[in-house]
């Protein structure tokens, strides 16, 4: 189909309509969501909405756990791998440590592994926000044949010695698990007890938390979970399971709902670290901070973490204006985890009337060019190509046609003229999975066309 104007087909090919009609307390069209998704079979997991940390509405459903005939379903006490959403946890007790002079910020990486490549130019802070240029060691090949049995920490720092930078330190932006491993080692040099031991002292103990434990090791047997593999019969566990010890501070992690969005009401309120430490934490003018993405959707910015480990998903998110923290699990799903979300968030986050226009942002070309590609929408046959041009990003229809949207926040555009806007949605290691587009209430959602190779 050709497009005679690159807007109308916002309005004309819908994925869906977002009304926005959700009122506090009144969680009756999520529910039916979800429970049509159970009904039928195609979700594991569990949903949980909070106020103040306090649990508003909570949802579970499908099985925890299952072996020969032996079934366990997930309750609210279910902890499931939360994947790169540790990542919160471990940048919150780094800054901790911070706070008290345990360590600095600008501390090189040689003072720890002067064995690393370039230690002496890769600060802690370069470790936080992604910008070491160390090789992401869950991208390599080599990874996948031994994920599932645990490598010592010698051994996992003989493989990182060996890889070679991507880039100069400091001066480019990507993701790489790699550098929380390392956060984890050097907080457990700092202070000289295991990641789990410091997990447990400053963040689960401090807040209540009963359900959240570092590795499958620490999890009691009656509360142990797997993930799920949908085939064209049954779901089947997966077997083996990726062993989180080598995941260690950058997804290690397992935890509940209900937990999650107690420790992000407590990071947000001040109970977990000093208001400067927390400005730090969420500037993400590079696109990836201390362990916090932003999480934009329409009017409301918040701010988390995505996490996808083996059929592992998650989301962990705050969102201040509307005063609520959402923790959305699975451990098994026969659907796309982003347009789950993405329904999810629109039956929970009210629309409420048009805003002043935003001030916009700068952003450079390199933080852009994260945003480029191809994007989808298989309903509607709708297709965009995003580009940079002039410091600017530049969306195109297949007629042409193209609009230069202003950066309103980090993952977040608009163009005022058209009342439309657009966010970005990221998977689990860090990279641009989709495009959400609202116009006048209306919502559209393409997948990125991933690049063979890539």
């Amino acid at each position: 189909m050709r497009y005679t104007k690159f807007y109308s087909t916002i309005a004309l090919m819908l994925m869906c309509a977002v009304t926005f009609s959700q009122t506090a307390g009144d969680f009756s069209a999520l529910d039916e969501y979800l429970q049509k998704l159970d009904d039928g079979d195609r979700i594991k997991g569990s949903v949980v909405v909070s106020s103040g940390g306090e649990a508003v509405y909570e949802w579970q459903a499908g099985s925890a756990w299952y072996n020969h005939g032996e079934e366990r379903k997930t309750d609210s006490n279910t902890p499931l791998a939360i994947g790169s959403a540790t990542k919160m946890m471990t940048s919150v007790m780094v800054l901790q440590m911070a706070e008290e002079g345990l360590l600095s910020l600008d501390q090189s990486l040689e003072g720890f592994f002067p064995n690393m490549p370039k230690a002496e130019k890769i600060q802690i802070s370069d470790l936080l926000r992604h910008t070491s240029g160390l090789t992401n060691f869950t991208a390599e090949q080599e990874f996948l044949y031994w994920m599932h049995r645990e490598k010592d920490r010698d051994e996992m720092l003989e493989w990182f010695e060996s890889f070679d930078l991507v880039f100069e330190p400091g001066s480019e932006v990507a993701y790489s698990n790699t550098n929380y491993v390392l956060l984890g080692y050097i907080l457990e040099d700092v202070a000289g007890l295991s990641f789990g031991k410091l997990l447990n002292d400053r963040i689960s103990e401090p807040l209540g938390l009963e359900n959240t434990f570092f590795t499958r090791d620490e999890v009691p047997g009656h509360l142990q979970s797997t993930s799920f593999i949908r085939t064209d019969w049954d779901w089947v566990p997966m077997v083996p399971e990726m062993d989180l010890n080598n995941a260690h501070a950058a997804g290690g992690v397992l935890s509940t709902g209900s937990d999650l969005n107690v420790f992000m009401n407590a990071l947000f309120n001040g109970q977990l670290i000093g208001e400067e430490s927390l400005q730090t934490m969420i500037d993400t003018r590079e696109g990836f901070r201390y362990g916090v993405l932003e999480t934009p959707f329409y009017h409301q910015l918040g701010y988390g973490h995505f996490g996808s480990l083996d059929e592992y998903h998650s989301f962990v998110a705050y969102y201040p204006d509307a005063g609520i923290e959402i923790a959305v699990l699975c451990n098994g799903l026969d659907k796309d985890f982003s347009r789950v979300l993405n329904k999810v968030l629109s039956n929970i986050l009210e629309k409420g009337p048009k805003t002043e226009p935003s001030v916009s942002i700068s952003i450079n070309e390199n933080e852009l060019r994260l945003f480029t590609g191809s994007y989808y929408n298989l309903e509607s046959g709708m297709e965009l190509n995003i580009t940079v041009e002039g410091g600017h990003l530049k969306i195109s229809g297949s007629d042409g046609k193209s609009v230069y949207p202003v950066p309103v926040h980090d993952f977040l555009f608009e163009d005022q003229s058209l009342d439309t806007r657009f966010s970005f949605l990221f998977d689990g290691s860090g990279g641009v999975e989709s495009l959400i587009i609202k116009n006048s209430g209306n919502i559209i959602l393409l997948d990125r066309i991933a690049v063979p190779g890539s």
